[in-house]
């Protein structure tokens, strides 16, 4: 019985004496530091209709020079990067033979006149035939055009610019005392006041591009975008080979900035629609194999799914899930969860307005 009673003292005592310890313990509550991002205000935009290519810039006048005659060169006036005006005398040609031949053919002329002349006195007389007056009439007829091809090989001595332009290419045969043969390239000179690219379309784009439609034209080589390009040329019928339709556009290249050759990004507008509730392309993530975006809420993330639509550029329309003017999350949404505290600042609206 004794031993009982000890006992029971000793649990009492270990009993209450744990109670007091547990009053102790103190409950330390750590709140989560707020995770800084960007939103912006969630806004309509116009929706766009668009045909999008890539193309290469090329000039709008392009011609391979080549010689029409042979014989020594006598000089050379243009190299590469030159801009050279319409008929500038680019390289002569040694033109003795040319020359004799201008004057014979100017002899023959007046031999052929003079013989026509005699001709026509006697037929009138009476005393020449018709066939003697044909005659007369041949030769002077092949006197004439003998000079007329004594002068173009002469002037062919003469290698002159088809066009005002730039020299993009001169090749390295042609020198001064050189050599040179008919059909031989000697260099190829450009206009770049305007420039044009082309560009293929398919079957359900061809019959909404029109002509005279305005085109934003990207070059990124020179980090600009060209304004008012616009569509000069559309084919009637495809390509045998590919089943697309050519399409041409043209703008006027006033500083010349733009050089043949760069490339091009091309945007024509079609068509443009309502104005939807759009959030950017790049603040939609998956989440349960559904889209999402992250709302501010009051300092919080919310997750939010949505249902998207149309797109316009990098601009995505939003059918259900958000609304106007809402705050939504466009960077740091990888690091963070929906509850989270975040501290945002705001860029902007995602639309028009």
């Amino acid at each position: 019985m004794k031993s009982f009673l000890i006992l029971i003292v000793l649990s009492s005592i270990l009993f209450f004496g744990c109670k007091e310890e547990q009053k102790e313990v103190q409950v330390v509550k750590v709140e989560k530091e707020p995770l800084p991002v960007e939103v912006m205000n969630i806004g309509r935009t116009k929706i766009q209709k668009r045909v999008s290519a890539s193309s290469t810039i090329r000039p709008d006048k392009e011609v391979y020079i080549v010689s029409e005659t042979g014989g020594k060169i006598t000089s050379v006036n243009f190299k590469m990067g030159d801009f050279i005006e319409k008929d500038f005398v680019l390289l002569t040609v040694e033109n003795e033979i040319q020359v004799a031949s201008v004057e014979m053919a100017k002899s023959n002329l007046e031999t052929a006149e003079l013989s026509l002349k005699i001709a026509e006195e006697l037929f009138s007389t009476g005393n020449s035939s018709e066939i003697e007056l044909a005659s007369a009439k041949n030769q002077y007829i092949a006197a004439k055009t003998g000079l007329v091809q004594a002068e173009d090989a002469l002037d062919n001595c003469l290698i002159k610019a088809p066009f005002s332009g730039y020299i993009i290419s001169k090749e390295a045969s042609i020198e001064n005392g050189g050599m040179i043969a008919p059909g031989s390239l000697i260099g190829r000179i450009i206009d770049i006041n305007k420039v044009y690219c082309e560009f293929q379309v398919g079957e359900n784009e061809v019959s909404i591009v029109k002509k005279g439609q305005k085109v934003e034209v990207e070059i990124p080589a020179i980090n600009e975008v060209i304004s008012d390009a616009e569509v000069v040329a559309i084919s009637y019928g495809a390509d045998q080979r590919s089943g697309t339709f050519p399409v041409k556009v043209k703008w006027s290249n006033k500083d010349l900035r733009v050089l043949a050759g760069m490339s091009a990004n091309l945007n024509i507008v079609t068509s443009t629609e309502d104005s939807p509730l759009v959030v950017t392309d790049f603040s939609i993530f998956e989440n349960n194999n559904k889209k999402a975006v992250y709302i501010d809420e009051k300092g919080n993330a919310a997750l939010r799914y949505i249902e998207t639509g149309r797109s316009s550029g990098n601009l995505i329309e939003v059918t259900s899930g958000v609304s106007e003017n809402e705050l939504l999350v466009v960077s740091g949404y990888t690091v963070i969860k929906s509850g989270d505290p975040i501290k945002s600042t705001n860029k902007g609206v995602t639309g028009e307005k």
